[in-house]
C-alpha cells in the first residue's frame, strides 16, 4: 500500500509502498481437568477431559463456538487417534466426555492432549501430554473338575480361563489356586501353566491328600484389572479302590 497527499496542483506528495500483514492471534491452551485419572474401561464410567483457550494477543478467554479444537487419545499408550472435535463454549473450554465403551483402548496409562487447529483467526496450538489410566475386570472360570472322582496318588488336572470383558484370554496374569478339603486346605501359586490365551492349567497330586470332596478356587490377579476369582462346591472327591485281603 502507500499513500498521496495533494494540498494543490503545486504541494503533493505519494509515499513509498509498504506492506501490512495481518496473522492469526497467538493462544494458549491450558490444562484444566482430568490430568492423572482413572477410568473404567467397561462403558460404566466416564471423564471430562477439559482445557482453556487464551488468546494472547487480545488478552482474553475465547468465546462460544470462536475457536475450534481437536483431541487425541493414545489407544496403546503411543498411538495417537483423533477423538473429537470440540469448540469453544461461552467461557473458552474445550470440553470432552470420555467413555471408552469398547474395546479399542488398552488398558494402563493413556495419554491426552487438546489444541487449537484450522482457525481462521487463531494459530495452531497443542497443549502438552496428560494422563488417564484405564481399568478393568478379570472374569475367572473353573472349567475342569466339576464333580469328579479321582483315586488318591492320581492327579487331578484343573483348567482355568481367564477373560476381560471384551472376550478375549487375558495372558500373563499371576494365579493362585486354592483347595479346601475336610480339614485341610492346600494354597499353589506356582507351577501353573500359563498356556498364552488366558487359559490356565495345573496338575494337583492327591498323594497323601485327605479322602474326602473339596472345594476349588481360583484367583487371578493383574496390573490394572480388579481382582478376579471363581469358587467350584464340590468340585472333585479323592477317593481309594478298595483293596481285597485274605
Amino acid at each position: 500500500d502507500k499513500w498521496n497527499l495533494t494540498e494543490d496542483a503545486t504541494w503533493n506528495e505519494t509515499s513509498v509502498n509498504y506492506s501490512l500483514t495481518v496473522e492469526q492471534d497467538d493462544v494458549s491452551v491450558d490444562y484444566y481437568a482430568s490430568n492423572y485419572s482413572n477410568i473404567w474401561r467397561n462403558g460404566s464410567d466416564s471423564q471430562l477431559l477439559s482445557t482453556r483457550v487464551w488468546d494472547i494477543d487480545a488478552q482474553r478467554f475465547v468465546s462460544i463456538g470462536e475457536a475450534g479444537g481437536e483431541i487425541w487419545i493414545t489407544t496403546d499408550g503411543v498411538t495417537y487417534t483423533s477423538e473429537n472435535s470440540p469448540s469453544s463454549d461461552s467461557y473458552g473450554y474445550f470440553n470432552y466426555t470420555f467413555n471408552p465403551t469398547g474395546c479399542s483402548y488398552g488398558l494402563g496409562k493413556q495419554k491426552w492432549k487438546m489444541g487449537t487447529i484450522s482457525n481462521a483467526c487463531f494459530k495452531d496450538y497443542n497443549t502438552s501430554e496428560y494422563n488417564i489410566t484405564l481399568q478393568s475386570y478379570l472374569n475367572t472360570t473353573v472349567t475342569y473338575p466339576s464333580g469328579q472322582a479321582f483315586n488318591q496318588s492320581s492327579l487331578v488336572p484343573v483348567w482355568v480361563d481367564v477373560v476381560d470383558e471384551c472376550n478375549g484370554g487375558v495372558a500373563a496374569v499371576t494365579p493362585v489356586l486354592f483347595f479346601y478339603g475336610t480339614g485341610s486346605t492346600y494354597t499353589i501359586s506356582s507351577g501353573i501353566t500359563d498356556v498364552g490365551n488366558g487359559t490356565y492349567n495345573y496338575s494337583f497330586d492327591t498323594a497323601g491328600r485327605v479322602l474326602h470332596w473339596y472345594n476349588l478356587t481360583a484367583q487371578a490377579d493383574k496390573s490394572f484389572y480388579v481382582q478376579g476369582n471363581d469358587t467350584v462346591t464340590d468340585a472333585f472327591r479323592i477317593g481309594k479302590t478298595p483293596e481285597l485281603s485274605n
